[in-house]
């Protein structure tokens, strides 16, 4: 019973770290956070996919390159979630790509937290999202 809060301390830092790197483009700290071996996967083009090893780092930092000029203006956080290993966030929030403003309706990450505070997968769904600007 003793190691459940220092267990949903870390489950928030992780959550906490994504959010913060998409708000202000801090994805060292975010990344840092990851270990050595672990899976990605991810539900849209130029990404689908659920990849381990060395596949799951390459397609990680596509990904980072891919979103690396993307900022959320503003984010609401509408449940976050803890079972186990796994902290589950589902947020609403607006975003700024290629400099128009575009909504997301719903956003639902998943990371797993091994006992050492470091991400061993990241599952990302998302719906609603607005391919056009608001």
């Amino acid at each position: 019973m003793g190691a459940q809060p220092e267990r949903r301390k870390i489950l928030n830092e992780v959550a906490d770290t994504f959010a913060q790197a998409w708000l202000t483009g801090d994805w060292d700290s975010y990344f840092a956070l990851y270990a050595d071996d672990f899976v990605f996967q991810y539900p849209v083009p130029p990404l689908v996919g659920r990849w381990t090893g060395d596949d799951a780092v390459n397609r990680r930092n596509q990904w980072r390159e891919t979103f690396k000029d993307v900022r959320l203006n503003k984010t609401g956080e509408d449940i976050r979630l803890f079972d186990g290993p796994w902290v589950v966030v589902c947020n609403n929030s607006e975003s700024t790509v290629n400099g128009e403003v575009r909504k997301n309706i719903l956003t639902t990450v998943m990371h797993r937290v091994n006992g050492e505070g470091r991400i061993v997968e990241y599952r990302e769904f998302l719906g609603g999202l607005s391919v056009r600007p608001s």
